[in-house]
């Protein structure tokens, strides 16, 4: 099993200091997504969690900030938690701002991580990290969510690798014997396929509603990768 946290702790410096989309694996084919790909990317979560200006928002798994930092406008707080350092070092210096808190945290430890000034959240996002968790970390992380997620609230679990679709990712043997050998190696950059009914089966055990979106199309990696919301 990978070290995600050995990697996100060495994988930005083999990076360009100012290259945030490529640092936190926002790319396709190789490359960093487009403006237009990361505004229709932004514009998405935005629409799914519904910020008004007046949200107070926990972004785990956050990176380098670069989502957290676009996202801070609409919101009233934005706190950024993640367990690599140097991201987090990445955030603070380029992607922070008056209303921006970042913390050094573990997604899976989050219920017993105490914020500074208290009070839950009414927004919670984890974008393009779910594939960096097993299945089985599933119910323990949304326990975690549920410790400092208000009455109400919206989380949105997104750009979630799609196990139904892995075929129209996989779409040339090149790249299955590519993948079968970076995992065979220990080297697999993607992690875990879901599917979305576990995701929707475990939510509603935790007494959380929850939609999946698999059809945005503007969404980067929109072919096989879906959104979860989910209401506590």
């Amino acid at each position: 099993m990978r070290s995600w946290q050995h990697f996100w702790s060495e994988f930005p410096a083999t990076v360009g200091g100012t290259e945030f989309l490529r640092q936190v694996g926002h790319t396709l084919a190789g490359e960093p997504y487009t403006p237009e790909q990361f505004a229709a990317m932004i514009a998405s979560i935005r629409s799914a969690l519904h910020l008004t200006g007046k949200h107070r928002l926990l972004d785990l798994c956050c990176g380098n900030g670069v989502i957290t930092r676009e996202l801070s406008p609409f919101c009233d707080l934005a706190v950024g938690v993640d367990f690599s350092a140097p991201l987090l070092g990445i955030a603070k210096l380029h992607n922070g701002a008056g209303n921006i808190r970042y913390v050094l945290g573990d997604a899976l430890n989050i219920g017993q991580t105490a914020f500074e000034g208290g009070g839950r959240f009414n927004r919670i996002l984890l974008y393009a990290a779910l594939q960096h968790f097993e299945t089985g970390d599933l119910p323990r992380l949304l326990s975690g969510l549920s410790t400092h997620a208000e009455d109400g609230a919206v989380i949105l679990i997104g750009g979630i690798l799609d196990a139904s679709r892995k075929h129209l990712y996989l779409d040339t043997p090149e790249k299955i014997l590519r993948y079968e050998r970076y995992r065979n190696e220990g080297r697999d950059r993607l992690g875990t396929w879901w599917e979305p009914a576990l995701l929707r089966d475990t939510c509603k055990a935790f007494g959380f509603g929850c939609d999946i979106d698999q059809a945005t199309p503007a969404r980067p990696g929109a072919r096989f990768r879906f959104d979860a919301r989910i209401t506590a």
